[in-house]
């Protein structure tokens, strides 16, 4: 007669462990396929296409004066407008400043913002925006 061999408690949660990766590593890739317009943290690069191309336009300025202000060539300029490319941190920050939109709001979407300062009798002053 064959003796079975138990596996003692080690090996067990050894393979528990094993199984319990191998369905999380499933699971991440399965949500980077559902996810894959999402960069940046939770930056959604419809929203940033949409928003660069809108306040470009609203600006008055054209592909290549865009390119001029920041540096950024003219093709990763129309990839990000139709949101097939992702921005580097780079890109976004002489984005925000060649439109006057922050960085924040650039990666994060439209939203409200806050902005604290001191008026000119130094009182501390507070400040909501919405872009």
């Amino acid at each position: 007669m064959v003796d079975r061999v138990r596996p003692n408690s080690a090996l067990r949660n050894c393979i528990r462990k094993l199984s319990i990766r191998l369905l999380r590593s499933k699971y991440e890739r399965e949500i980077s396929r559902t996810d894959r317009k999402k960069v940046r943290g939770d930056m959604d690069l419809n929203s940033f296409a949409k928003l660069i191309s809108d306040k470009r336009k609203d600006l008055g300025l054209s592909m290549t004066d865009v390119s001029e202000k920041t540096g950024i060539n003219i093709e990763a300029l129309e990839k990000y407008e139709k949101g097939i490319q992702k921005p580097t941190a780079g890109d976004i920050k002489s984005l925000g400043k060649a439109l006057g939109i922050p960085p924040v709001i650039l990666m994060h979407g439209p939203e409200m913002v806050h902005s604290s300062g001191f008026d000119e009798n130094g009182r501390r002053t507070s400040k909501w925006t919405e872009f």
